[in-house]
């Protein structure tokens, strides 16, 4: 997903916060004229002019079209651009769009840059990134009270959007891996052992999709390391007593993270009051069940992963993943195996034994539920 749905209509929000929206044209501190936020030029490429007048609604229209065709595209050479949840997105759309869309890598702008470069395999590096903005506060060597207070807004909304840090322990030893394969058919240079009750504090998570692994950045480690996730498990953060979808460390329910249900992934977010916001919380409500009934830690290995295109081209077992209808699961402290037979006559969705990838798959498509003892 290269951009989240949300992106265009956040990033017109922030805009129209910050340029504020002038629906008659005026003359700029230069003497261009310019209407809305700060539009010289219509999507047209139509220049504005002193007599003209526009409603707030096409303005917005207006701001979120030059967004898509001006901006955006420029923006997509920013490693881990994709990555980034709209939140994040829009603000570096908000810096664009008041520094140039091309800013990535050109002169002046070598610190930005740099940050947003290193943080593609440093992620805790972006915590920087709200400072790295306060540089950029000067118009011809003047600095502006205007840029100050913009750069406070665009670093506070940054903010909103962070992984945290996902505190994972190992409850046998383990090792680090450099490809998704048994441990014994890498070479020494291609694994690390990892001890029992081990812990890492991991930055970025990006999950292997049905193999029972994924990638993890570990902090203050330049390269990712690929861990089998039914050797850990996760060591609890705050409990937040509302849901944002936006801070992966809150609770969904009791037992399952946003982080857990989206793959630590700001960009699967879903959009407020959608039917995958609604399966997703479903799906919450299921697990639950599951591990109140079950009496011990279960994991999760896989989530929502949501795609473009022709969703029918995929299983049903996909599918499901697609739609926020499905998790993949195993038992903390259990075999995997017998998870899968307890959960036989429990469960009237969807069930896959994949034990010999450490996972159980449950789904929620056609009213897939638990019915053992709640």
């Amino acid at each position: 997903m290269e951009i989240h749905p949300r992106t265009k209509t956040l990033a017109t929000e922030l805009l129209t916060r910050l340029e504020g929206c002038e629906t008659t044209a005026y003359l700029d501190p230069v003497g261009v004229p310019t209407i809305c936020t700060g539009l010289t030029r219509y999507p047209n490429g139509e220049p504005v002019r002193l007599e003209d007048v526009c409603h707030e609604d096409i303005c917005g229209k207006y701001t979120e079209q030059l967004v898509a065709e001006k901006i955006i595209p420029a923006l997509r050479r920013i490693p881990g651009w994709s990555d980034f949840g709209a939140i994040r997105q829009s603000v570096l759309i908000s810096f664009a769009w008041n520094m140039g869309a091309n800013f990535y890598e050109s002169t002046g702008f070598e610190e930005i840059s740099n940050i947003l470069k290193k943080g593609f395999n440093q992620p805790e590096l972006y915590d920087d990134v709200p400072d790295i903005l306060n540089l950029y506060v000067f118009d011809r060597e003047k600095r502006l009270a205007g840029l100050e207070k913009r750069r406070e807004i665009e670093g506070e909304e940054w903010k909103k959007e962070s992984i945290g840090y996902l505190k994972l322990k190992n409850i046998q030893d383990t090792y680090l891996k450099k490809a998704p394969i048994e441990s014994v058919y890498l070479s020494d240079t291609g694994k690390r052992l990892i001890d029992v009750e081990e812990e890492l504090v991991i930055t970025k998570f990006k999950s292997i999709h049905h193999t029972g692994h994924a990638w993890v950045h570990i902090k203050e480690e330049q390269e990712p390391w690929i861990i089998y996730l039914p050797h850990w498990k996760h060591l609890p953060n705050k409990i937040s007593k509302t849901l944002d979808w936006n801070d992966m460390s809150s609770f969904v329910t009791e037992y399952i993270t946003v982080g857990e249900l989206l793959q630590y992934n700001h960009s699967y977010a879903p959009l407020e009051g959608s039917d995958i916001e609604q399966n997703l919380i479903r799906l919450a409500e299921e697990f639950r069940a599951i591990r109140e009934a079950w009496g011990g830690a279960i994991g999760v290995t896989g989530g929502y992963m949501p795609i473009q295109g022709d969703i029918s081209l995929h299983s049903e077992e996909q599918q499901a993943h697609h739609q926020g209808m499905a998790l993949d699961i195993y038992p903390v402290n259990d075999d995997t195996e017998c998870l899968y037979r307890w959960l036989y006559s429990r469960w009237t969705g969807n069930l896959h034994n994949q034990s010999s990838h450490g996972f159980v798959h449950i789904d929620i498509l056609n009213n897939g539920r638990f019915v053992g003892m709640r």
